[in-house]
C-alpha cells in the first residue's frame, strides 16, 4: 500500500456562492477560483481568506495565469467575453466579445496566444496583446457532422508544439501550434453533456481523459498500433486513434468520473527511460461527481517497457471530502 494524499488538508479556502468551475496556480502559491457565483477569487494557500475579488457579468467557465508573467490572468465567461486581468490593480486591461458563450479558455504556454473555447463547437485564438483575432477552428469531423458541440477543454503539453480540444462529441482533437491543422483525433470516452477536460501526461507521450461512464481512458499520443503499411489496407489511420487503456474511476455505478490527471513526475516518482516516458510508478488521481478523490499508481512489473500496454495495472487509494 502506498500514501499519495495526506489525511487532512493542507488548507480549506472558503469563501465563493456557488459552485467553482476552474481553478489556476501560480509558480508563487497563489490560486485564482473561476465559479457559477460570477467571480473570480485570488487567494494563497496559506492564508485563510481570500485577497480579492474580480466580479463578472456571469458564470466564469474559466481561469488562468499568464505562465510567464503571474501578475496578469485570463478570464473566460458565459457573457461571451475573454478578458485579461492586471491583478494588483484589478483591473481589465483587454477584452474581447466573441459572441458566444466561453465554455474554455487558455494562455498558449509562452503567453503570447490566448485560446478560447465556446459552446457551438468553436477555438477562436488571440494575441494576448490586444486580444487581436488570429484564427477560428470549427471543432468538428471533416465531414461535417457533429458540429456545434460545446467546447470543455484546451490543453498544452510540455513542449507546446501541439494541444488538445475536448469536446460533447465525445472526441479529443489534437491540433498543431505551428498551423493551427488537426493532426490527430482520439476516440473511446464518453463526453456529451459534462464538462471534461483531456491532458497529456508529464513528458505530453500520453492523452488521458475521464469520461461519463466513470472509467479513465488512455491513450499513446502516437498509436503503435498503426502499421507501416498503407493504414487504409487494415482498417488504421494516423489521424485516427482508437488504441487506448482504461480502467474504472470510480467505486459507485452509474457516477462520472469528472476529471482524471496525470500526477507530476516529481510527486510519482518515476522517472523517464532514456527519451521515453516510463508508464511504471506513474500516479493518476481522479475525481468524481459523488466528490470522491481516488488515486491510482501503476505498479507494472516490465519498467524497462515503455509501451502504454503495460502500464494500466493500479493499486489505488481513495479520499473523501471532509
Amino acid at each position: 500500500h502506498f500514501t499519495f494524499l495526506e489525511e487532512r488538508p493542507m488548507a480549506e479556502l472558503t469563501g465563493h456562492k456557488s459552485d467553482i468551475l476552474d481553478i489556476s496556480w501560480s509558480t508563487t502559491g497563489f490560486i485564482l477560483t473561476a465559479s457559477m457565483d460570477k467571480t473570480v477569487r485570488l487567494w494563497h494557500v496559506h492564508k485563510p481568506t481570500c485577497f480579492r475579488v474580480f466580479s463578472h457579468g456571469d458564470f466564469v467557465t474559466a481561469v488562468e495565469f499568464n505562465p510567464t508573467d503571474n501578475g496578469f490572468f485570463l478570464s473566460g465567461c458565459l457573457d461571451k467575453r475573454v478578458r485579461v486581468w492586471r491583478i494588483i490593480e484589478g483591473i481589465v486591461v483587454h477584452w474581447v466579445d466573441v459572441h458566444d458563450f466561453v465554455t474554455a479558455a487558455r494562455f498558449s504556454p509562452d503567453g503570447t496566444l490566448v485560446f478560447a473555447g465556446t459552446f457551438t463547437g468553436k477555438c477562436v485564438i488571440f494575441n494576448t496583446a490586444g486580444l487581436q483575432f488570429v484564427t477560428r477552428l470549427e471543432v468538428r469531423s471533416r465531414r461535417g457532422s457533429n458540429r456545434d458541440k460545446k467546447v470543455t477543454g484546451i490543453e498544452f503539453p510540455p513542449t507546446g508544439d501541439r494541444f488538445l480540444v475536448t469536446t460533447n462529441d465525445s472526441r479529443i482533437r489534437q491540433y498543431s501550434l505551428q498551423n493551427y491543422q488537426p493532426v490527430c483525433k482520439y476516440i473511446g470516452l464518453t463526453n456529451t453533456t459534462s464538462q471534461i477536460r483531456a491532458s497529456f501526461s508529464p513528458l505530453g507521450s500520453m492523452v488521458i481523459s475521464s469520461s461519463e461512464n466513470g472509467e479513465v481512458y488512455v491513450w499513446e499520443v502516437e498509436s503503435s498500433y498503426v502499421p507501416s503499411i498503407n493504414p487504409r489496407l487494415t482498417g488504421h489511420r494516423r489521424d485516427h486513434n482508437e488504441s487506448y487503456e482504461h480502467f474504472t474511476g470510480v467505486t459507485q455505478s452509474g457516477t462520472i468520473s469528472t476529471c482524471a490527471v496525470f500526477a507530476p513526475l516529481s510527486a510519482s516518482g518515476s522517472e523517464p527511460i532514456g527519451a521515453y516516458e516510463n508508464p511504471a510508478g506513474q500516479v493518476i488521481v481522479v475525481c468524481s461527481h459523488s466528490g470522491e478523490i481516488r488515486i491510482f499508481r501503476n505498479f507494472s512489473d516490465s519498467p524497462s517497457d515503455p509501451a502504454i500496454s503495460k502500464a494500466i495495472a493500479f493499486e489505488q487509494e481513495s479520499r473523501q471530502p471532509r
